[in-house]
């Protein structure tokens, strides 16, 4: 099914973009830009979402609708959990478009097209996309809403666990309405794609994570109907061997795996915060880790990377997630960190391991183990602006 769609797409489009005449065919274009994580949820759903939007178009719309994999080609092997399923979709790396496979700087800035952008799993642009701002007609997320927009743009920002069950809602309405006729064989590769963002983001819809909703558990129920539980925790399974599966990976490689820049209003601070799938003692074991930090932040023009490890257990058994932050200028590094030791909402009960006071490393225990990357960039962003 997906990779029908994708079948000389991503050839179709950089072949036409070198021809003088930007739009021979005058063809309107909808480029589908998951965010710069480029995590499972935020690539498949782009993916997704540019499927149903062709498969629903009107017969008379010509609209060509691109995903766009918000990362540069070199780095998606670091996304192992997509490359994963991908493969078992008959997807590989040539079938698909990244964010450096069209200079889409001069694309928007040369080109007089009728094209637009819809933004999927995010709906604040970094800084390195502002140029898309005037094109963003259409914005679907799942993260508490930081901006207003045009009424000219078209927005569904929902508090659910995932963003593909919203995108999975508009193609089961699809379905359910007959626009959309899948084959047996593509409706198991439909469930595939669905479930796996949908189980990764609500750690396989798990109370206790506190991330899952009813619109979730609506669309795992749906999809698989009658099928044993035993069947969607062995695909979660499968999933998550394939996210923490960092063989030959360094530690540069595991800060960028899942990777989130964040600038104060002024764009003269950046931050990186990166989700690590290995365990912190990779950092202190290395002797070329620390030096890998520094490097990270000098060649991101960074001025702090901020770093939440998986759950550890200390001695006495209380579960903790490990945070660390690097800084070269120790005063931002403290700034973030009071931020943190304060927040509220929600408090995340931290306890400093190591701290070189003045100099550039701290490492907190986070005892409030169900803190997320997510609530945790919104008090990171604050303490910068």
């Amino acid at each position: 099914m997906l990779s029908r769609f994708l079948r000389g797409k991503r050839t179709e489009l950089v072949n036409k973009f070198k021809e003088n005449d930007a739009n021979p065919r005058n063809e309107r274009y909808n480029f589908i830009f998951g965010n710069e994580s480029c995590d499972q949820d935020s690539a498949l759903s782009a993916l997704l979402y540019a499927w149903f939007c062709s498969e629903t178009r009107p017969k008379n719309d010509h609209t060509c609708h691109v995903p766009v994999l918000n990362v540069e080609e070199d780095m998606f092997r670091l996304k192992t959990e997509t490359v994963y399923v991908l493969q078992r979709c008959g997807v590989g790396k040539k079938d698909l478009i990244f964010r450096d496979t069209l200079s889409f700087e001069k694309f928007f800035g040369t080109h007089a097209l009728d094209a637009h952008v819809t933004l999927v799993d995010h709906h604040v642009l970094q800084r390195s996309d502002e140029f898309l701002s005037p094109y963003v007609k259409e914005i679907i997320d799942h993260r508490p809403q930081s901006q207003t927009f045009d009424d000219k743009v078209e927005v569904e920002i929902a508090p659910v666990g995932s963003c593909m069950t919203l995108i999975a809602e508009k193609i089961l309405r699809g379905i359910d309405s007959g626009r959309i006729i899948l084959a047996d064989s593509d409706m198991r590769e439909l469930t595939l794609l669905v479930s796996g963002p949908i189980l990764l983001d609500t750690v396989n819809l798990s109370e206790s994570a506190g991330k899952v909703t009813v619109r979730d558990r609506e669309i795992i129920k749906r999809l698989w109907k009658d099928e044993d539980k035993q069947e969607i925790s062995s695909l979660f399974k499968q999933l998550c061997d394939a996210k923490y599966c960092v063989d030959g990976l360094t530690v540069k490689d595991l800060l960028l795996k899942d990777q989130k820049t964040i600038h104060n209003p002024n764009k003269s601070v950046k931050v990186i915060f990166s989700t690590i799938h290995a365990g912190i003692n990779r950092v202190f074991e290395d002797k070329l880790a620390k030096q890998s930090l520094s490097d990270l932040v000098k060649a991101e023009n960074a001025n702090l990377l901020v770093a939440l490890y998986p759950v550890e257990s200390g001695l006495s058994g209380n579960s903790y997630k490990p945070v660390l932050l690097y800084a070269e200028q120790p005063e931002l590094k403290h700034e973030v960190e009071n931020a943190l030791k304060k927040a509220q909402n929600p408090i995340l009960n931290l306890e400093v391991e190591v701290s070189d006071d003045g100099e550039k490393f701290t490492y907190f225990r986070m005892h409030n183990v169900k803190a997320s990357r997510k609530q945790l960039l919104p008090i990171v962003q604050s303490s910068i602006s």
